[in-house]
């Protein structure tokens, strides 16, 4: 089956038919998770839907990029339980400098509870394993608040 990817014609904001935009621009969404073959899968569906996503399996990277890089993300989605630092220290430590940088968290580990103890919170959380169609729900509807 061959597969065509949109035109500039079809480029619409999230939740619309055609590829989500921010600012006239594709959607950039960090992808976190030091489990290579789960972040690279998220990718692509998240590539497949017409994001931009940017994958890293180093926790740190993401956030020296974050700090350091242009343009910042719009999105950064992370899985919890991940070496030297969790995605939930991940998250607050980017809401530092981008305050307003929409996240979600993923676990097959930790329910939603664990938020309690951090004091910055995600906009989202899914549990793995999730199904594409969940994914993308999420992260539309996270993006749209």
């Amino acid at each position: 089956m061959e597969r065509t990817m949109p035109s500039d014609q079809d480029k619409t904001s999230p939740g619309e038919a055609g590829t989500p935009r921010a600012s006239g621009r594709e959607i950039l969404v960090y992808v976190v998770d030091d489990e290579s073959m789960i972040g690279e899968v998220v990718e692509v569906i998240l590539k497949l839907k017409g994001f931009r996503p940017r994958f890293f399996t180093d926790p740190e990277l993401a956030y020296e990029t974050i700090m350091h890089e242009e343009p910042k993300p719009d999105l950064l989605l992370t899985d919890f339980l991940m070496s030297p630092i969790n995605g939930m220290e991940l998250i607050e430590r980017c809401k530092r400098i981008q305050p307003g940088l929409k996240t979600i968290l993923y676990s097959g580990n930790v329910g939603e509870e664990i938020m309690q103890y951090y004091a910055a919170k995600p906009d989202g959380f899914i549990s793995k394993p999730f199904l594409p169609k969940t994914l993308v729900s999420v992260v539309n509807s996270v993006l749209k608040e």
